[in-house]
This record gives C-alpha cells, structure tokens and sequence, in this order.
C-alpha cells in the first residue's frame, strides 16, 4: 500500500508538472537556484505548517517556464518507508494536512480526482442495488481497470515497482478508502506537532 500510495503521488505530481501545472515535490530530490527560493521568501509563508515545507515551496515558486522533471532511473531517490502502520498513518496526517495549503487549482484538480474514484465505486454498487443489468457494469468496471491498468502500470513499470501492477485494483480501493479514514480523522482531530 505504501509503495502504491507512493507511485500515485508520484505519477500525478510529475504529470502535472510535464503538463505545465507543478504543484508539488519531494525535497529529498528537488534542485532550485537561490534566486528562485528568495523570490518567494523561501519557508517564510508555511513556517507554521508541520512539515511539507518541500512541497509547499513548489506549490508557491514553480511555474510551467521555470520546471523540469527527470524520470531517469539514476536520477531517483530512494527512501526507507515507514514499517508499520502508525508511523505511516501519522505522516499521511501530516501530509494530508498539508495539501490544504495548496493553491485552489491544485486543491481542486486533486479533489477531483479522488471524487472520480469514489463516485465510480458507488454508482458501480448503486448500478446493482438498482438493477441496472450487471453485464453493462461489469463492461464499465473493466473497461476502467483496464484504462488504469494501462496508465498506472505503465507508471509503476517506470518506477521499478511492476510487482505490485497485478494488485492494482485491490489497491486503489485499499487507498481510497483509508484516504478517506485520513480526511475524517484530521477533520476531527488535525495534527499539532510533528511526531
């Protein structure tokens, strides 16, 4: 799930910024000149949030002009993942906490995206409690995964995480589900300190 989670986050900052829309990094492998990092008074506007200053810089300074990405493998970063379900719990907190901070477009581009996957899964079930027949649903709900499977896997592959596309659909619904766990629990009880 985490490697999952990270693939996603992965592919949609890194397609968005080929596109010309950056809206986030990863500072364990970001490069910017000084010049850029003092246009925007570098930290200075998200002193006060728990982390993520990396991707709220990038968030503020990048534009379409002045970003580039590197997806060749001896330009990655890897990174030693949290090992248990706490830890990493606590940092999607934080992370979470800290895409509010986002641009609107950003926000709203993201929220989409999560909605989509939401709304599909409940019309899907809604189709079946209603009657709709089930061939066309199960026709929709394939043709989606393999749209999916194509797009995601493709990404993955690039990533070096291939093992994990045959667990994809499985997955996306583990993801979103505890996405949502995360929204609810930071609506009630937001994080206040770095752990």
């Amino acid at each position: 799930l985490i490697r999952y989670e990270t693939g996603i986050t992965a592919i949609q900052y890194m397609s968005y910024a080929l596109h010309g829309n950056p809206y986030m990094g990863v500072g364990r492998n970001l490069a910017y000149t000084s010049k850029q990092f003092y246009d925007v008074s570098g930290f200075i506007d998200h002193m006060k949030v728990l982390g993520g200053d990396d991707d709220l810089f990038v968030n503020q300074a990048a534009t379409k002009d002045n970003t580039s990405v590197i997806i060749e493998p001896d330009a990655f970063t890897v990174s030693t993942p949290k090992n248990t379900w706490t830890k990493w719990w606590t940092q999607k907190r934080r992370h979470i906490n800290t895409a509010s901070h986002y641009k609107g477009k950003h926000k709203y581009l993201l929220g989409l995206y999560f909605l989509s996957q939401i709304g599909f899964f409940i019309a899907s079930i809604v189709g079946f409690i209603f009657g709709i027949n089930w061939l066309y649903i199960l026709g929709l709900v394939i043709l989606r995964y393999a749209i999916v499977w194509l797009v995601v896997g493709k990404g993955l592959s690039r990533f070096r995480e291939s093992d994990i596309i045959p667990f994809i659909p499985f997955l996306e619904i583990l993801l979103v589900f505890t996405q949502l766990g995360l929204f609810f629990t930071n609506v009630g009880k937001p994080p206040k300190r770095w752990k």
